[in-house]
């Protein structure tokens, strides 16, 4: 199999459209050892943010030296950018590999996969065989049904919830931060920016009933913007007696300061649990994050930006950014 044979695999799964569901998934990855089950993992769900969140806190632990695997989607250019350890694509001659691995499991217990779930297959699979100390996994739709939660992440985050999928996640704000709060595993840690406290309660029960520690951005941490330009921002972190001031973001964008937030929420828990991560870590990774078409300034003269908003509320916030940090004649 050729790297452009093992995509024509993969695009052609793609005629049988979304398909919600753990059972295909978690049958197939069972006959592979369920490599899934093997390493740290941080799970990231919400309508907006999730990769940008990811990108911080991958940033941040592969500062810190750690083998820090990345699943997030959709791609831009190419669909290695999918699957990432510390930043580099997996190679064509892996995913190759990967690719015809599953594909023989899957034809040997005669189960359909959609593109998703084969895709996320192959991420797991590769992340174990490169022995990762951690893993930060994207949610592709909704939570509860989505191929990445049968992983069992000590971590959840939960970015923004607003309305987007509605005719796979449900009609209102609550059903689905319902749909994306099920990632919580039992006795878990969650970090969440909710706004709106209708949707929060909906995350607390879910947390109550996990018996997962919840911490919300606004009330158990915080973050504050100092100020910018069209390159780089600058915050402060406050969590309760912790304070982390002055922290330079290589990406703009106010709603960028709340992922920023959240990602380093996630780490300082992880140090808690015993990972070596020092402020300056911290520091350093979010000032080398780059995230590309999130508010990326490809040209000057005329300016010229790159973002990949595609719903109201991301497009909310990159109008507001472009009129606050841009200036027009």
């Amino acid at each position: 199999m050729t790297y452009q044979e093992a995509l024509n695999h993969l695009y052609g799964l793609n005629r049988g459209g979304i398909r919600l569901g753990l059972e295909n998934c978690s049958r197939v990855l069972d006959k592979l050892g369920n490599p899934q089950l093997k390493t740290l993992t941080i799970h990231i769900a919400g309508t907006n943010g999730k990769g940008s969140t990811a990108a911080f806190l991958q940033s941040i632990l592969s500062t810190a030296g750690y083998r820090a695997g990345l699943y997030t989607s959709p791609h831009l250019i190419d669909f290695r950018e999918r699957i990432r350890i510390n930043d580099e694509w997996i190679g064509k001659t892996n995913f190759v590999r990967l690719v015809s691995q599953v594909k023989t499991a899957v034809s040997q217990l005669g189960i359909p996969l959609s593109f998703f779930e084969f895709g996320t297959i192959v991420a797991f699979l590769y992340f174990f065989e490169k022995n990762n100390d951690i893993n930060i996994i994207e949610v592709g739709l909704g939570g509860r049904l989505d191929a990445t939660n049968v992983c069992q992440a000590e971590i959840s985050i939960l970015t923004s919830i607003a309305l987007d999928h509605t005719e796979y996640l449900g009609s209102s704000p609550e059903q689905i931060a319902r749909e994306k709060a099920l990632i919580v595993k039992d006795n878990g840690t969650v970090f969440a920016q909710l706004e709106d406290d209708a949707v929060f309660d909906i995350v607390r029960q879910i947390a109550q009933e996990k018996s997962a520690k919840l911490f919300r951005l606004g009330t158990d941490f915080q973050v504050v913007p100092r100020g910018g330009n069209t390159r780089f921002q600058t915050i402060d972190f406050l969590k309760g007696s912790r304070k982390i001031r002055d922290l330079k973001l290589g990406v703009i964008g106010k709603h960028q300061a709340s992922n920023a937030a959240l990602a380093i929420s996630a780490a300082l828990e992880l140090k808690r649990s015993g990972l070596e991560i020092s402020d300056q870590t911290i520091r350093k990774g979010l000032e080398t994050t780059r995230l590309e078409g999130r508010l990326e300034v490809a040209g000057i003269r005329p300016a010229i930006i790159l973002d990949c908003a595609h719903n109201p509320h991301s497009v909310r916030s990159l109008t507001q950014s472009v009129r606050e940090l841009f200036s027009y004649k």
